[in-house]
């Protein structure tokens, strides 16, 4: 989450816990009246919730980790966002505040769709916990206080076991098949609901499709729940040791949970009033005066007890917005995440691509080009393609090859670099070429020229296919040994057309390509889009690439670790070689270092 955001949580916390606190003035003067029993029972009031919230932290912390995706949420980090989304829901209308909080902590991370599904997952689970809370509490309470049933208390016991079963055959019905598109379906006759939808359905489905996954996962499913449901049960303490505090030494722990069932019962019937003012006092005082006809005043003074309460765990949860926000999960197979280049680095073995184009050149009998004249024709070519869209999604590589070579033919031939026959009719001059002039189409070439250019693009797509052959058994390699990979790389827009042609598409997660999303390298930027891609910290990245600049100290900017093959590039300049982490001359040295 950015820090921006943490703030607005931070100050939006202050101001609630100011209401909080400025609610009540009548229960401070209750509690001066009760110093010695508030001295006595309040750290166990208080102090009962660590333990109820390790355990809503352990059951977050396993439907977080129970997902499609390589990512581990720590135990205390769970517990710092359990215990800040609780404070925020608290403090907020319909308990709105702690979801979105945690989304935005989880989403750097595992990715908005997966964030969303887990919080919506630990929230559909603590609402069932309620629900089995209740069902508890109200068996108990026709085995306990059977004799004060009376016909209309049966009625309504009737009822709300029928919900329960509805509300479990519900639950089981959104784990089983996901939810989230089914509810938008509902307000489909709202246009602008349709349209946010179909802009997200993307998204929706995988959010779906995560709930879904954890359904074939009973253990971590059941478990959860177990989890919720004993820190539910263990919750009566608190109500258990209120009760000790106000003189009613007969009471059980069986009396603190019906309490605590009713309460909370009432409490999320109400639960779109902020920090249920009004709705606990009420229901704490009907409860109360069925099971002891005690006066409503002391459902108010207990509830003062919770209050306190909730100001302490709220002033926790508040601070700990700003506290150890560096790495809240970490990978679970503890191996970086590898961000690759591609052109110079896996396709032709650190030799920049100028010299790969030239020696095809040579190669098809323009051994008199080079120097300058050829350095200014590579550079038109670049710039040509990138300034028009020359290059279709769909090209392969031997296609791109063959239309930059013939930009770089055109250009040579029209500045007299080289020296080939001329169709009828055509005349190649400097009038009107300049370097700043850069056809929309592809130049049409001469018979003999174009052959010129069918040659360099076979010369080079073969030494291409023979360098990956190095390339394709390190990735493979690294693929079997657990590393995500991710490429960045300075492309046209073709890049996943390049890579299934060669039959590497597999072994890449995500790409992020210049084209596409609009930086290019040297731009750290594009590095750091390359980051978030992997979803991980920039420290548990490493960037490999042939490019000093481009990739090295760029992506070191970004904050990457970096190893740097060294090869033959475009600026024959010193380099400090203390800068990337590690430094190959082969592709294959990657192995050893990657264990």
């Amino acid at each position: 989450m950015k820090p921006l955001y943490r703030n607005i949580f931070l100050t939006f916390g202050i101001v609630g816990l100011i209401v909080l606190i400025l609610s009540f003035p009548d229960g401070w003067e209750t509690v001066q009246k009760n110093r010695l029993n508030v001295i006595l029972y309040l750290p166990g009031v208080v102090g009962i919730w660590l333990f109820v919230y390790l355990l809503n932290a352990r059951a977050f912390q396993m439907l977080v980790n129970t997902s499609d995706h390589d990512k581990h949420l720590v135990f205390r980090n769970a517990l710092k966002l359990t215990i800040s989304g609780f404070s925020f829901s608290y403090i907020t209308p319909f308990g709105f505040g702690g979801g979105p909080y945690r989304v935005m902590e989880l989403s750097k991370y595992i990715g908005t769709p997966r964030a969303i599904s887990s919080v919506a997952l630990y929230s559909m689970m603590h609402i069932f916990s309620h629900f089995f809370l209740w069902t508890t509490g109200c068996i108990v309470f026709m085995v306990v206080y059977f004799h004060k049933m009376t016909p209309w208390l049966w009625t309504l016991m009737g009822i709300y076991l029928t919900i329960f079963f509805a509300a479990a055959a519900f639950f089981n019905y959104c784990y089983k098949y996901g939810i989230l598109c089914k509810l938008f379906h509902i307000f489909f006759f709202i246009p602008a609901a349709r349209r946010f939808y179909e802009r997200n359905y993307e998204a929706f489905q995988k959010t779906d499709a995560n709930i879904r996954f954890l359904y074939e996962h009973p253990r971590q499913l059941w478990g959860s729940l177990l989890c919720e449901y004993v820190g539910r049960v263990l919750n009566s303490f608190e109500f258990f040791f209120i009760l000790l505090a106000f003189g009613i030494t007969d009471a059980t722990f069986a009396d603190a949970l019906v309490i605590l069932a009713f309460s909370s019962l009432m409490g999320n019937l109400l639960f779109f009033l902020p920090m249920q003012i009004g709705a606990r006092e009420g229901s704490l005082a009907i409860i109360l005066t069925i099971l002891y006809g005690a006066a409503p005043a002391v459902g108010i003074y207990t509830s003062i007890f919770t209050r306190i309460r909730e100001i302490f765990w709220i002033l926790i949860g508040v601070s700990l917005v700003k506290i150890g926000n560096k790495r809240i999960m970490k990978d679970a197979s503890a191996k970086p995440t590898l961000l690759f280049d591609y052109g110079g680095t896996l396709d032709t073995g650190a030799t920049h691509w100028s010299f790969v184009l030239l020696e095809g050149f040579h190669h098809c009998g323009m051994r008199q080009l080079g120097g300058q004249a050829w350095r200014d024709a590579y550079v038109y070519g670049e710039r040509a393609l990138a300034k028009n869209r020359i290059i279709l999604p769909e090209d392969d590589f031997h296609t791109l090859l063959l239309k930059k070579a013939r930009y770089e033919i055109h250009y040579l031939l029209t500045h007299h670099a080289i020296d080939l026959p001329l169709s009828d009719g055509q005349s190649y001059t400097d009038s009107g070429l300049s370097e700043a002039v850069y056809p929309a189409e592809v130049p049409v070439l001469s018979a003999e020229a174009d052959r010129l250019a069918v040659g360099v693009a076979d010369f080079c797509d073969a030494k291409v296919r023979r360098c990956l052959e190095d390339g394709r058994a390190v990735l493979e390699t690294l693929h079997e040994r657990g590393y995500h990979m991710v490429l960045v790389t300075n492309f046209y827009g073709n890049i996943h057309a390049v890579l299934k042609g060669y039959g590497l598409d597999k072994f890449f997660e995500d790409v992020v390509e210049s084209a596409v999303v609009g930086v290019k390298k040297p731009d750290p930027a594009i590095w750091r889009l390359g980051v978030e891609a992997a979803r991980r910290l920039p420290e548990d990245c490493i960037a490999i690439g042939d490019s000093f600049d481009k990739d090295i100290e760029a992506a070191k900017t970004a904050g990457c670790q970096t190893i740097w093959f060294k090869g033959l590039e475009w600026k024959n300049v010193e380099r400090d070689e203390a800068v990337p982490g590690h430094i190959i001359t082969a592709l294959p040295q990657l192995l050893g270092i990657l264990k």
